[in-house]
């Protein structure tokens, strides 16, 4: 079988149409056959807790390259849905909460710890001393532990409308643990995370996207066994993670949010 038309090129690979209701994700070349299968086994995992992902089918080698089989999954992602419908934000917020409370009830094993992830981005963030690094891994050894289905990379362009209802795609960032440090994730990325300075209504969308967010915290806490209070614990740590993800944008504001953060520790 040879693949089709290419529908989307990213950092790590490029998605081509194949038969019919799939698509073929290449990895692309020189890239490591290890991470194809790290991501094979963590879309698996994610497809047997029985939430609503896209099925995946096989890891394959085409042209020489490190290649996924997936389900094609036809619609339109959250993200786009509001970009045209931007008075609906309390349905996207209501709806981001929902899901992300479904995934979290849903025990798994076999992915990566969480909190053995954080620790590892921790030990390569830019802008840290060694210090710093140090008492960041020592704080996540006092938050508590849990064993449920995180995403890592939960937003509204991760996020499928389709005919069939909503999809979850993009598990290369899954791991099982706390469900607060998902949430926690989730806030940095819908709230902290750099925006272009010419972005059209720039100053509107900053506002906006606050405001999402109180709503998808206030709808998520309604329905969660934790208080919202508890998340303030996994913040620190989940932003102090992100530097080393290299956003030079962000670095300068995120160096200074964890450093008067980290002075708190000890008090």
């Amino acid at each position: 079988m040879r693949k089709g038309k290419l529908l989307a090129k990213g950092r790590t690979a490029e998605i081509y149409t194949w038969k019919k209701g799939k698509v073929l994700k290449q990895f692309l070349p020189g890239w490591p056959a290890g991470d194809a299968e790290y991501e094979f086994n963590k879309a698996s995992i994610a497809q047997q807790t029985g939430l609503a992902v896209p099925k995946v089918y096989e890891l394959i080698e085409e042209e020489g390259r490190p290649s996924i089989i997936y389900e094609l999954i036809e619609g339109q992602t959250l993200l786009q849905w509001f970009q045209r419908h931007r008075w609906a934000f309390p349905r996207l917020a209501r709806q981001m909460a929902e899901l992300h409370l479904d995934m979290h009830q849903r025990q798994v094993s076999g992915l990566p710890s969480q909190s053995t992830r954080l620790k590892k981005k921790i030990e390569e963030a830019a802008g840290l001393d060694a210090k710093q690094k140090e008492k960041l891994v020592a704080y996540i050894d006092e938050l508590p532990e849990a064993d449920k289905l995180l995403h890592g990379d939960f937003h509204p362009d991760n996020i499928m409308v389709t005919p069939n209802g909503t999809v979850i795609i993009d598990w290369v960032d899954a791991s099982s643990g706390h469900p607060l440090a998902d949430v926690a994730r989730t806030v940095l990325l819908t709230t902290m995370s750099a925006i272009p300075d010419d972005l059209p209504a720039r100053r509107f969308f900053i506002v906006l996207r606050e405001i999402m967010n109180r709503m998808y915290l206030r709808h998520y806490f309604k329905h969660s066994p934790y208080k919202r209070e508890e998340l303030k614990a996994w913040m620190l740590p989940v932003v102090a993670g992100r530097l080393s993800e290299n956003i030079i944008e962000e670095q300068d504001y995120l160096v200074e949010y964890i450093r008067k953060r980290i002075s708190l520790i000890d008090e």
